[in-house]
């Protein structure tokens, strides 16, 4: 298997299949794809292989989550990038790594994240994960109902 698809199945795997729950901020979704940014996109028909598409074009290759060398980081910032934006997921990272936090993955931030250790960085990113979810809960209550997801997918390994 190749890296973009070990991670893939992270996402597939937290993400699921077709949702439509008023209450969720993400709307209509299949396996993380929402209609509100896909809105031409048939989504309760989307197939595990086209949502596969296009987290390929649109988060992996785009944000080049391939040039970071161990899996576990790739996947970890790959899976935030789906359920919180890439701008938080690569924020998260440029914080634990010490560089200006930008939201932008480039060059440096790459350099950074390649040369530090594997297992700091995921046990102080699965932190940042489970503090930003918490403070949703703090100022919407309403979202309780998701935090234990939420928290199973910040403390996730895989």
């Amino acid at each position: 298997m190749s890296n973009f698809e070990i991670a893939v199945a992270t996402v597939l795997r937290h993400e699921g299949g077709y949702i439509w729950n008023k209450n969720d901020p993400g709307g209509e979704t299949n396996f993380g794809i929402s209609k509100r940014t896909y809105p031409a996109m048939d989504i309760k028909n989307l197939s595990v292989l086209q949502a596969m598409a296009i987290y390929k074009a649109d988060w992996w290759d785009r944000y080049g989550y391939g040039n970071i060398l161990a899996q576990a980081i790739a996947t970890k910032i790959f899976d935030t990038s789906v359920n919180l934006g890439p701008s938080r997921a690569h924020k998260f990272a440029q914080v634990i790594i010490g560089t200006y936090a930008d939201g932008v993955l480039g060059p440096k931030t790459l350099a950074e994240i390649n040369a530090f250790p594997s297992l700091k960085f995921i046990i102080s990113y699965q932190e940042a994960m489970a503090s930003f979810y918490r403070a949703i809960v703090v100022v919407n209550p309403a979202e309780q109902v998701f935090l234990n997801g939420w928290l199973s997918r910040a403390y996730d390994r895989s």
